[in-house]
């Protein structure tokens, strides 16, 4: 079988995560939107996961907080289009307010072929950012804009096979149905392509047997470490040397976040009374 034959079975196999059959309660509404915030509900079958990133067990202060949401794309799907969302959204708590949103769309139109594939990678803070736009089409070769201010850096790309982003591979290696092999992945931080190897394993020292996923560039260095439970994310580094995501709750993940707006909006009147004049004569 070849790596994007392999590589598109087990993106296929993620369409059951969309069609919402388990007949489960729906998910909370989720906050949404890059520039405003909404109140979305998500479509059946959307699977919201929850993580606090850095800091320590013993309580050390986060680094911020991360939410990974996937499920039925429902724009593409109106269409008539078997098709994915792939959300990861990162908020980081270094007084910049800056957050980070990466969106993947997989949308299916033949079988036993990789989706036309479209990432969308956004760092927004204020009065700055970038985004970083990803396309692979069924025809042509796959193609990369990067917008920072008012210029535009368009390029085309050329790969040995389909390429796949960062999201899709963590999800396809997820239903267990990718153990390994080596794949061109799309990295938005640096605009381009790299591949990297995929290698998995499982590990039953810790009482609970988890399933370790890998990701390595040519000279070994770490490009990725997921631990999972069954299909359930415990914990990330997507970097070697890069801090740990740890999964939490959705209480403690809006808590966090409720705290670290809190203090945002505290510091600057706790600056300003430092400074004020004293009164009390002398």
């Amino acid at each position: 079988m070849t790596i994007s034959l392999r590589l598109a079975l087990a993106l296929a196999s993620l369409l059951p995560l969309g069609q919402g059959g388990d007949g489960g309660p729906l998910p909370a509404p989720l906050v949404s939107g890059a520039v405003r915030t909404l109140e979305v509900l998500p479509p059946p079958g959307t699977r919201v996961e929850h993580f606090r990133l850095g800091g320590d067990e013993s309580g050390g202060p986060p680094l911020g907080v991360v939410r990974l949401i996937a499920g039925p794309d429902p724009e593409a799907r109106a269409q008539g289009h078997q098709a994915l969302r792939l959300e990861l959204e990162t908020h980081f708590f270094d007084g910049t307010g800056t957050r980070v949103l990466h969106v993947e769309r997989l949308r299916f139109e033949e079988p036993g072929a990789l989706p036309v594939q479209t990432l969308v990678w956004r760092e927004i803070r204020p009065h700055s950012g970038r985004t970083v736009l990803f396309e692979v089409g069924p025809e042509g070769p796959p193609r990369s804009s990067q917008t920072v201010g008012g210029e535009v850096l368009r390029r085309e790309h050329v790969v040995p096979s389909e390429p796949v982003g960062p999201l899709a591979l963590l999800e396809a290696a997820r239903t267990g149905e990718l153990s390994g092999g080596r794949y061109p992945v799309f990295q938005p931080l640096a605009c381009d392509l790299e591949v990297l190897s995929v290698g998995s394993y499982v590990d039953p020292s810790g009482g609970h047997e988890e399933h370790i996923l890998e990701l390595s560039r040519p000279e070994g260095d770490s490009a990725g470490r997921y631990v999972f439970e069954g299909r359930h994310l415990c914990s990330f580094r997507m970097q070697a040397g890069g801090p740990l995501a740890r999964r939490v709750s959705r209480t403690d993940y809006e808590r966090l976040l409720a705290e670290y707006a809190r203090g945002e909006r505290e510091e600057p009147r706790d600056r300003a009374e430092a400074f004020q004049p004293d009164s009390g004569g002398g």
